[in-house]
């Protein structure tokens, strides 16, 4: 099915896997690892077989493939994982990240998002673009900016305000483009089904 999409990038989150970064015929993962407890994990999955980007020089086109040795570790643990990809005519920076429910203590969850925008602070170079996979736990579109739009808008919970905030912050400077009609094609979709019944949308690519 990946395949068939013809995606470039996958992040992942509570995969469960243990760290490593592999490569198949088609297809290479990037683990964050998983907790002593055997769960959380984050990761990156890449297209080997699809091109990311194709040059014209005269009559002759030639197409690039993500390759292994364009992928490095910056940072991780099992709630994130940050990776730079420096492949010909494509650098950026990529983060996998899984902030904790809306059930865990207050404190645990502004920790968690003080650390991730301090661990982007941190990049080598801030100018270099980000895109972001995450599992925000968190609701948005109730308050609106440059980086949430009103498409799909539900009231802003907690983890949505400071992921509202992580996105204007200086060390990211996104945008969610499913918020934007100007951006999003095609039907709305919530993301997570709690076990009411219920649809939210709390994940979300920058």
């Amino acid at each position: 099915q990946i395949s068939n999409l013809k995606l470039l990038l996958i992040g992942m989150q509570e995969t469960r896997l243990e760290e490593g970064h592999s490569s198949h015929s088609t297809m290479g993962l990037i683990s964050s690892g998983r907790d002593q407890n055997y769960c959380m994990g984050c990761a990156l999955c890449y297209s080997l077989e699809h091109p990311y980007a194709t040059t014209i020089s005269g009559r002759k086109t030639k197409e690039h493939k993500f390759q292994k040795e364009h992928f490095t570790v910056i940072a991780n643990d099992p709630r994130r994982l940050l990776v730079c990809v420096r492949a010909p005519y494509l650098y950026c920076d990529v983060l996998v990240a899984h902030a904790p429910h809306s059930g865990a203590p207050k404190i645990d969850r502004l920790v968690w998002w003080r650390e991730t925008e301090q661990l982007l602070v941190n990049r080598n170079d801030t100018s270099i673009p980000l895109i972001t996979f995450i599992d925000a736990n968190g609701k948005v579109g109730g308050l609106q900016s440059g980086s949430v739009g009103p498409i799909g808008q539900q009231p802003e919970s907690d983890n949505g305000a400071s992921l509202h905030e992580l996105l204007q912050s200086r060390a990211c400077q996104q945008f969610l483009p499913a918020t934007f009609s100007e951006h999003h094609v095609g039907d709305y979709h919530n993301t997570w089904q709690d076990n009411r019944g219920h649809w939210h949308r709390i994940d979300y690519v920058s």
